[in-house]
């Protein structure tokens, strides 16, 4: 037979011993290849006209630079890109002191840049030409080329 059991005692104290010191750091590897950049983004919702590129001709010139076309041609890659988007081209000097032969010039130069991007493959229906923005806050020879989701 055994005996009745008898009480517990105090529980006893654990103590952790102080932190050592770090290690030395492990070999560090190669850096791997830098991956490819991915594609551009698609535009978001632009509600009014907005400023994309301004093209400046030489005085009496309504043919685009060889520099322009390059411009062109990454514009059209962009609206490309971009369906919902279409252009603006702003030459308009209406309301502003200007003969009658710079506004031919100045719709001269509009009509030359919408033929590029039509070359370029812009849809015809995407591009739409004339007096978008303030004309004040333009240069003599320059065309303004706008953006905007298209309505």
């Amino acid at each position: 037979m055994q005996g009745p059991t008898g009480q517990t005692g105090v529980q006893g104290v654990q103590v952790a011993g102080a932190v050592g010191s770090a290690g030395p750091a492990g070999y560090q590897g190669e850096r791997g290849a830098t991956g490819y950049g991915g594609a551009q983004g698609a535009a978001g919702v632009i509600e009014r006209w907005a400023l994309y590129q301004d093209f400046t001709f030489d005085r009496t010139e309504t043919r685009l630079t060889s520099s322009q076309v390059n411009s062109v041609a990454e514009i059209a890659e962009y609206m490309e890109s971009n369906p919902s988007l279409e252009i603006g081209i702003d030459g308009s000097l209406e309301g502003l002191s200007s003969t009658r032969s710079e506004r031919e010039l100045s719709n001269a130069r509009a009509t030359s840049l919408r033929d590029a991007l039509i070359r370029a493959g812009v849809s015809e229906d995407r591009i739409q030409v004339g007096a978008f923005a303030n004309p004040n806050g333009r240069q003599q020879g320059e065309i303004h080329l706008l953006i905007r989701t298209q309505a």
